[in-house]
């Protein structure tokens, strides 16, 4: 399926930053040593299965998630209720993990919510003793859902690290095809961060399944900030194993946004990828 022609994906990733963003000073970003189930091998395994979505699992309920994140004692403290849209807790722990290794201190995430507060309490704890600290900064689409994240942060106590944005998705229009995806304002994105590169990225959004879903809404996502970030920030997306992802996937590789290392498959599959 070509979505977009991988030559407009290309150029389109390779767009230049307007402002002057700087590396933190200390930053060595390297690649992950972890067992994933590799792009090719994946395109091929979803490619001789007949049913659409045959690789996403079934919707967890709502007891099943709690269980799986019971003994955290930010969700009891929090008393969060997961929902639907919330990220599963076997990728949350996954993530987690990822962070411990990597150790960035500066994180763009796209799609809010209780991974943002997983997330940003989990670098508290690795940097608490540590007098350099960490930026947080969530975007997302709903300017409701973004009030939320900010009320859980603020009753986490992450305030001070963490930044709630709220940016609409809008169309882009490549010749004949249309996207939507967010309305990346580069200067609001550089303000909050004071101007230090993103060294990891988390994608959980556009929403882009279920009802409310736009089918390809995160298609633009890592082509689109890549330019603000460190090169080999890492990229991870969250529901890697729906048929949708699995074709952003395709195409990401195929266009040379990013270095895709594999997908693990926790949750609704994590895929693990990095900016060249």
């Amino acid at each position: 399926m070509d979505l977009l022609p991988i030559k407009d994906l290309k150029d389109f990733s390779c767009q230049p930053a307007h402002k002057d963003w700087k590396d933190r000073p200390d930053a060595r970003p390297e690649y992950l040593k972890i067992n994933t189930i590799p792009s090719s091998e994946l395109y091929k395994l979803r490619a001789l299965l007949i049913k659409q979505n045959s690789l996403f699992p079934p919707a967890k309920s709502q007891s099943q998630m709690a269980q799986e994140a019971s003994g955290n004692s930010l969700f009891e403290r929090l008393g969060y209720v997961f929902h639907n849209y919330s990220m599963d807790p076997q990728s949350l722990l996954a993530i987690k993990e990822i962070i411990s290794v990597l150790r960035p201190r500066v994180v763009l995430e796209l799609g809010s919510g209780i991974s943002t507060v997983v997330c940003a309490d989990h670098m508290r704890q690795l940097y608490e003793r540590d007098s350099q600290g960490f930026c947080y900064v969530t975007v997302d689409q709903s300017a409701e859902y973004i009030s939320e994240t900010r009320a859980l942060v603020d009753r986490a106590g992450l305030s001070d690290f963490v930044k709630c944005l709220h940016s609409p998705v809008v169309p882009y229009i490549f010749g004949a095809s249309g996207f939507s995806c967010y309305q990346f304002n580069e200067e609001m994105l550089f303000d909050a961060f004071n101007g230090l590169r993103p060294e990891m990225v988390i994608i959980d959004g556009p929403v882009g399944g279920g009802a409310n879903g736009v089918p390809f809404a995160r298609l633009l996502t890592a082509p689109a900030v890549r330019r603000f970030c460190v090169p080999k920030a890492c990229v991870l997306m969250d529901d890697a194993l729906r048929d949708t992802e699995i074709e952003i996937i395709r195409h990401w590789e195929m266009s040379k946004a990013l270095h895709i290392q594999g997908v693990k498959a926790v949750g609704r599959g994590l895929m693990i990828g990095y900016i060249p």
